[in-house]
């Protein structure tokens, strides 16, 4: 704990809307801690009958610091003693008030002695965390060094964590691990939203597995290749352009999606109705019509799949198969520049 004088010197560094802060956080912090206390002993207390009432009647009315010059400033107890913390309690029944320090609770209150050693205590707490915020202020404390959870630009802070911030004020450790805990309870809570969302994603994509791709990539994606006949005619379907035909060897590269998704990649570009296709496009055909994964990430709503397929898009750029004409986080795009045909189909056409 520091000494008064080691608090007067930091205190006096404070802007004034800080000072004002600190005032408002004292006697707010005591008054609190007085009316619990009285609450607390009178539930618990096996006292002599009424000595409880008696008790339960006093509140605190305020709390006045008079300073570094308080021998000037005319704050006494009671007993005629200068004061320079000066207490003020009214009886509720009564109305009578009563100002002194804090060692004479029990001389002018009636209070037990057990409970006014526990107010004193109770103020003596709101006393360290004062020095705490002051000492966090002397060495620059910021919420950047507390080692938080990334905090989301949504969350709502609790009204006293707040208080501190908009008025750079240090937060207390206490609310510092509060905070701590509704951070994470309020990621946790984005991650079960997001996960009922892609549950739900899950079930729509088993839904209209059936739907024609077309249909499908429309819905989904919202990128749709096709053209759409008028409502009510028959669809007729695109021509496949004439594509030459490159070997690739699969066997030979690296690649981490499984070899029937390699050759169902090389089928899809191959049938494409259209010279552009993108990563997200093949990675719903892979969905729809050849059993893929279709889990979804819940940070960026793409398959989990996209990294897979992704890296075969590299490859096929690399042989000359496609080139790429755009790339985002999002998304990549190519134009198709040949079809593919893999060495093991060119081996099995000599025979």
């Amino acid at each position: 704990m520091l000494t008064q004088s080691e608090r007067d010197s930091l205190l006096d560094t404070l802007s004034e809307p800080q000072k004002e802060f600190i005032v408002h956080f004292m006697k707010r912090g005591k008054r609190t801690q007085f009316s619990n206390l009285i609450a607390k002993w009178k539930a618990e207390s096996n006292n002599e009958e009424g000595a409880e009432e008696t008790a339960s009647n006093w509140e605190l009315v305020d709390y006045i610091d008079a300073g570094q010059n308080w021998s000037a400033a005319g704050l006494q107890c009671e007993c005629g003693r200068k004061l320079r913390r000066q207490y003020i309690v009214s009886n509720t029944i009564t109305g009578v008030t009563h100002k002194f320090g804090r060692d004479h609770f029990q001389d002018h209150t009636n209070i037990s002695p057990e409970l006014a050693k526990s107010i004193i205590k109770g103020f003596d707490k709101i006393d360290f965390e004062m020095d705490e915020i002051l000492l966090k202020i002397m060495d620059g404390w910021s919420l950047e060094n507390e080692w938080l959870p990334p905090i989301p630009e949504d969350m709502v802070f609790p009204k006293d964590i707040a208080e501190h911030l908009e008025n750079d004020i240090p937060l207390l450790e206490r609310q510092v691990n509060r905070l701590r805990y509704e951070v994470r309870k309020h990621l946790k809570e984005c991650e079960d939203n997001e996960q009922a969302k892609r549950f739900k994603e899950q079930k729509r994509l088993k839904d209209i597995k059936r739907v024609p791709t077309e249909n499908t990539l429309s819905e989904v994606t919202q990128e749709n290749p096709y053209e759409h006949s008028e409502k009510g005619q028959t669809e007729q379907p695109l021509p496949v352009p004439n594509r030459n035909m490159k070997s690739i060897d699969f066997n030979k590269m690296r690649l981490s999606l499984p070899k029937k998704h390699q050759d169902a990649v090389s089928n899809i570009i191959n049938k494409w109705h259209s010279d552009d296709i993108s990563t997200l496009a093949i990675c719903w055909e892979l969905i729809n019509n050849y059993g893929a994964n279709s889990e979804m990430y819940a940070t960026n709503k793409k398959p989990k799949i996209y990294m897979d397929v992704q890296l075969l898009m590299k490859v096929l750029v690399e042989q000359g198969v496609l080139k790429l004409t755009s790339q985002s986080l999002d998304n990549c795009s190519y134009s198709i520049l040949s079809g593919v045909k893999s060495v093991e189909d060119q081996q099995l056409n000599l025979f």
